[in-house]
């Protein structure tokens, strides 16, 4: 066998495929208010959640558990009237510094603006 029929092999392999993931890219939500909603594993919460808040719903990580991202903004007071609102609809919501939560999608299924 010639060395050149040998290095021929490689040549011939067929291009790598585009990863599935190309598209996903977990983020950090940067500076500001997360308020994230305990969803238990129970994806449709996601279209109650877009009912109170009137704007699409994402998906996060926070201290290696999967929350929903209800909002984020930079002002306290409104992070705080949506965690309330939330809560007096019976959603477990809390408000934490969106600097450590990761963004895995901005819009989860259904909730799309």
């Amino acid at each position: 066998p010639t060395p050149a029929a040998n290095e021929a092999a490689p040549v011939a392999t067929a291009p790598t495929p585009p990863s599935s993931a190309q598209g996903y890219n977990p983020q950090p939500l940067g500076e500001g208010y997360a308020v994230l909603v305990n969803y238990f594993n129970r994806p449709e919460v996601a279209a109650d959640v877009r009912q109170v808040t009137a704007q699409a719903v994402g998906l996060v990580s926070y201290e290696q558990s999967p929350f929903l991202l209800a909002a984020h903004t930079s002002d306290s007071a409104a992070a705080t009237a949506v965690s309330q609102a939330l809560t007096q609809r019976g959603f477990t919501a809390i408000v934490v510094d969106s600097r450590r939560a990761i963004l895995l999608t901005p819009f989860v299924a259904g909730t799309e603006e």
